[in-house]
């Protein structure tokens, strides 16, 4: 059961699409993806291949124009070639999710805020199940879930070692990428 009905339930409420504030942030384009690289509440999440995942991207994200932006905070890895945002509102985060053309991350708030927005997302799981914080509001066509542990249960645990979310090859999220985005690309791995 999705967290979300979960609380409804116990409470004896009905669930409504929420109202999410977004404050504007500038930038200098207007086509980009939306990277997530880091949620500190969740490190048994954050992927270590992400420059990798961005590497593969480049050339054919460069061709149609498309920016990479990586949110992040101060002290995370930043990518090379991606315009990095660093610990930003949550206002300004929605804003940006909002006018992104595609969410990728982990972040289990960023991919409810992604949802709300009817955003296409990629949303990774490693260490607890989809089921309980898919994006709610998404048409199934517009998403597309990975969950990491797919022969086996997940651990629950915020700082699993090794992290299960390693196990996923950076070249099945670059070709998801280009799905989602209906970019038809032979994958450079």
């Amino acid at each position: 059961m999705h967290l979300l009905e979960s609380l409804a339930t116990s409470c004896g409420l009905k669930i409504n699409k929420p109202f999410i504030y977004d404050k504007y942030y500038p930038l200098n384009f207007d086509k980009y993806i939306f990277l997530e690289t880091n949620d500190p509440k969740n490190p048994a999440s954050n992927y270590d291949y992400w420059q990798e995942v961005v590497d593969g991207l480049l050339p054919i994200l460069n061709e149609k124009n498309i920016k990479i932006l990586q949110f992040c905070d101060e002290n995370d890895l930043k990518l090379t070639n991606c315009y990095t945002i660093i610990n930003k509102s949550r206002a300004q985060k929605s804003f940006l999710i909002k006018n992104s053309l595609l969410y990728i991350g982990s972040n289990i708030f960023s991919i409810q805020v992604a949802s709300y927005f009817n955003k296409k997302i990629i949303g990774l799981y490693s260490n607890f199940y989809s089921s309980q914080y898919y994006p709610y509001w998404s048409d199934k066509k517009d998403i597309e879930i990975i969950e990491v542990f797919e022969t086996k249960k997940p651990s629950f645990i915020n700082n699993e070692a090794p992290k299960a979310v390693n196990n996923l090859k950076p070249d099945k999220i670059t070709n998801l990428i280009f799905n989602k985005l209906d970019i038809n690309s032979n994958s450079l791995y």
